[in-house]
């Protein structure tokens, strides 16, 4: 089983490419989908609390979500093979028009 430590710092430093790299050796070491979900989503928390706690910029957590974005790149396939579904249904939106789209 892979440490999934140097995954979340890199995910939490918004390292993109070793994200994806560490993801894709976790993967191929047999270390479990949902497992490895599990570790990304933990940074991504940990990212949102240094940010409330002023310690962070938007622009840190945009590389991050880049980072985890990349990742999952890599990790999609293994979660759709692993049968997992999603919990919840998700429905995001703007105004048209709406100065603070950044997405």
């Amino acid at each position: 089983m892979t440490d999934l430590a140097p995954l979340g710092t890199a995910i939490e430093v918004g390292d993109a490419s070793t994200a994806r790299s560490l993801t894709r050796d976790a993967l191929a070491d047999g270390t479990a989908a949902t497992e490895i979900l599990g570790a990304m989503t933990a940074s991504m928390a940990a990212i949102g609390e240094r940010f409330q706690a002023g310690d962070v910029y938007v622009s840190g957590m945009l590389l991050a979500a880049r980072a985890m974005k990349e990742a999952l790149i890599e990790l999609e396939p293994a979660l759709v093979e692993s049968g997992l579904q999603p919990e919840h249904t998700v429905v995001i939106g703007t105004v048209q028009g709406d100065l603070h789209d950044i997405g």
